[in-house]
């Protein structure tokens, strides 16, 4: 779930070999690199019972460096950096979780947004919220995103940078 230090490399070689990490918090001050030879799929840790939060993947004010061979998901996510560069020879994503409540309860008098059938005199209500975690992107320099075979972005935020690029 978490990893800490001044730069971390992650990198997997052998051809076609993914990598799949379900992370709460890396930090890396000098930078953060991770390269696959296949897919590369990153997303916020789900803890027992508790609801989906955002994770954080942070190089501070150093470069953060995201490259796969094959499609790349990102779920759930808070990337900091002063370069953000994800970089994926297939499909590049930018996906959410959910999280659902469902509260059921007696109807009030100030539930005035039904009617009650003919000789009903209460009702039940079931409500039914929905939250969606989803990525942001923090930049103080660029962003460059780049996928040979699209981009797809969901609940996704971009702040700060100079420049982002998407190719």
């Amino acid at each position: 779930g978490a990893m800490q230090a001044q730069r971390i490399k992650i990198i997997s070689t052998q051809d076609g070999a993914g990598v799949k990490m379900a992370v709460d918090r890396l930090h890396g001050k000098q930078g953060i690199e991770i390269t696959s030879a296949g897919a590369l799929g990153i997303n916020s840790l789900l803890k027992k019972d508790e609801p989906y939060v955002q994770a954080s993947v942070d190089a501070g004010t150093a470069d953060l460096k995201l490259t796969s061979a094959g499609d790349m998901r990102l779920t759930a996510l808070a990337l900091t950096g002063g370069l953000i560069d994800a970089r994926s020879s297939g499909r590049l994503k930018f996906d959410a979780f959910t999280n659902i409540t469902t509260l059921t309860r007696d109807a009030t008098a100030d539930d005035t947004w039904f009617t009650l059938a003919p000789g009903e005199s209460n009702a039940r209500i079931t409500e039914r919220t929905l939250e969606h975690v989803g990525n942001s992107l923090v930049s103080s320099g660029k962003v460059r995103l780049d996928a040979s075979q699209g981009i797809d972005m969901v609940a996704t935020r971009i702040e700060g940078p100079d420049f982002v690029g998407m190719y």
